[in-house]
């Protein structure tokens, strides 16, 4: 098992933590767990995606499905979802029932863990970010 941060921005179509709050909550789940990439990562099986936005991170899963090509199954979803094929290369699936997205007051700025956020590939986690990002979120409860 592994840990990345995905960071999302404007680019990706978020405005925002709320808003990546609310995709996380909502259309993430209903669509089945289908998470779009620019790129195809590789990952362990069972990884934790945590999720930021400006530069915080507001909630994670476990990755069900590792990324892979999008097939064209995936196609009408990617659609329907983004409206643009052209940005995304794979694809992988996030199990909706382990989605857990905290409240805004119990964000974790990246920088309380050490780390900077930048545009480009999911960075890697170690043990003691991963539980210290927990036990953040639990002493904001």
């Amino acid at each position: 098992m592994e840990a990345r941060l995905f960071a999302h921005s404007e680019i990706g179509g978020f405005e925002g933590r709320d808003d990546l709050r609310e995709w996380l909550r909502g259309e993430l789940s209903k669509r089945g767990g289908l998470y779009f990439l620019r790129k195809k990562y590789r990952l362990a099986p069972d990884s934790l995606a945590f999720f930021d936005a400006e530069g915080h991170i507001v909630g994670c899963a476990v990755v069900a499905e590792l990324p892979h090509d999008i097939k064209e199954p995936d196609e009408k979803s990617l659609w329907e979802e983004t409206g643009r094929r052209k940005d995304f290369r794979a694809v992988m699936r996030i199990d909706p029932a382990s989605i857990h997205v905290w409240e805004r007051h119990q964000d974790v700025a990246s920088s309380e863990i050490g780390i900077r956020v930048l545009p480009g590939p999911p960075i890697t986690l170690d043990a003691r970010q991963v539980l210290g990002i927990f036990a953040l979120v639990a002493a904001r409860k």
